[in-house]
């Protein structure tokens, strides 16, 4: 992927950068240069779009077909395209633009912004606002008032962030469990050990039934 720009999410008192891109293999990759050039090629997705958690290997073009279930959040089906993962959107435009989420202690995921024909969209540092208060947890925070920082800014978030890591993979003892196979790291994984964590798992187990309160609504007042 392309990094064009990065919003500073506050999350629960912490830093949560969230990171815009785009997939090089996009056919507009090529003019995809800076934050400013998603509101020049794709006026208006970076305020109005709906957020789901994706796969980063699925391509999406215009016209494709893809199943969501946008509030359980999960993979339930897969069309002739490739797409996967409730109910049918179509998809009015989507030009491959993704949301990175990564910091030293957690994993990266992927969102992927949707513009859609048949769904209210919600805004994004909207959503990231208010997506926990259902769950009696107070609204968000953004800093610089939620305005998306740009190329520079968002690699200089990345340096610094992957700098922090290789700190941290260094220390001999750090309240993270930092065994991994990078080289120069304190602790370092071996196939043995990894082996071992598999072994001492859990056998996998039938698949839990979904709880009916994930169909609940909520209203959250603005």
């Amino acid at each position: 992927v392309k990094v064009l720009g990065v919003v500073a999410l506050i999350d629960e008192g912490e830093t949560d950068w969230k990171l815009i891109s785009i997939d090089v293999t996009d056919p507009l990759a090529d003019q995809m240069n800076n934050i400013g050039d998603v509101e020049k090629h794709f006026p208006g997705l970076l305020k109005v779009c709906l957020l789901t958690s994706i796969p980063l290997s699925y391509s999406f073009r215009e016209g494709h077909r893809m199943v969501l279930d946008l509030r359980r959040r999960r993979q339930v089906g897969r069309n002739a395209a490739g797409c996967s993962i409730g109910f049918m959107i179509r998809l009015k435009a989507c030009p491959s633009l993704l949301f990175l989420e990564g910091t030293a202690s957690k994993t990266l995921e992927v969102f992927l912004l949707l513009k859609t024909a048949e769904m209210e969209a919600i805004a994004t540092v909207e959503w990231f606002r208010i997506y926990k208060i259902p769950a009696g947890k107070p609204a968000n925070q953004f800093g610089f008032n939620g305005e998306y920082k740009d190329r520079e800014y968002a690699h200089n978030v990345i340096e610094a962030t992957h700098d922090f890591w290789k700190n941290l993979i260094k220390e001999a003892s750090p309240k993270l469990n930092t065994e991994c196979f990078v080289e120069g790291a304190a602790h370092q994984a071996t196939h043995q050990s990894a082996q071992a964590v598999l072994d001492a798992s859990a056998a996998p187990a039938a698949a839990s039934e979904i709880p009916s309160e994930v169909d609940k609504w909520h209203y959250i007042q603005a």
